[in-house]
């Protein structure tokens, strides 16, 4: 039977109200993220879709030893925390303790993959919080730093436009007028020379 691993870290106060920041702006997309522990990176994501397919996506990466003092390891941990909102509000309380805060990936290999289904936190001996990680095969896994930074590149884009600060906002209010719609969609398309942005009937130059 396999030995579940562990890799233990710390974290400061400032750090740490960086990650609580992060998954308080991500709990607005979905209430699920995926945090990836990496030989180089911590790696933050959620994202609205089915199976392969990315509606809406958001992510944050670190080099992981700007954001935690930790140990070298080899291994990719994916831990999926399924309710954001409650490990960020957890996670403020430990911020009013200002100090430095240790904690440990608790992680097991599945189908050559690590994934983690507890991140323990502690400071000193006051207090103590586990997070249990939901399940791998119910959330898309396979965005990878290397993805991301090839999709955001500008210079991999098929085209490019510029947007004034009036248009967007009308795209914004736009966007908040269908409550009952799940996916916004921008669209992009040329007529009679003229290249248009269009959403719904509407459309900018």
């Amino acid at each position: 039977m396999a030995v579940t691993k562990e890799l233990s870290f710390k974290i400061s106060s400032e750090n740490l109200t960086k990650i609580v920041n992060i998954l308080k702006d991500l709990s607005s997309i979905d209430e699920k993220a995926l945090i990836r522990f990496s030989k180089k990176h911590l790696l933050i994501y959620t994202l609205v879709g089915e199976g392969n397919g990315v509606n809406a996506f958001k992510s944050f990466i670190f080099d992981i030893d700007k954001i935690l003092e930790i140990d070298e390891f080899e291994d990719t941990i994916d831990f999926i925390a399924k309710d954001i909102k409650t490990i960020y509000r957890n996670l403020q309380i430990m911020l009013d303790l200002d100090t430095m805060i240790s904690g440990k990936v608790y992680y097991d290999e599945i189908s050559d993959k690590f994934y983690s289904d507890r991140l323990f936190f502690k400071t000193d001996s006051k207090l103590k919080l586990n997070f249990y990680g939901g399940d791998p095969m119910a959330f898309n896994t396979n965005i990878s730093v290397d993805k991301i930074k090839k999709l955001s590149d500008i210079e991999n884009s098929q085209f490019n436009f510029d947007l004034s600060n009036t248009d967007y906002v009308n795209i914004k209010k736009l966007a908040t007028t269908g409550k009952d719609v799940d996916v916004f969609y921008l669209n992009t398309f040329e007529k009679d020379g003229k290249y248009f942005i269009s959403i719904g009937e509407s459309s900018w130059d």
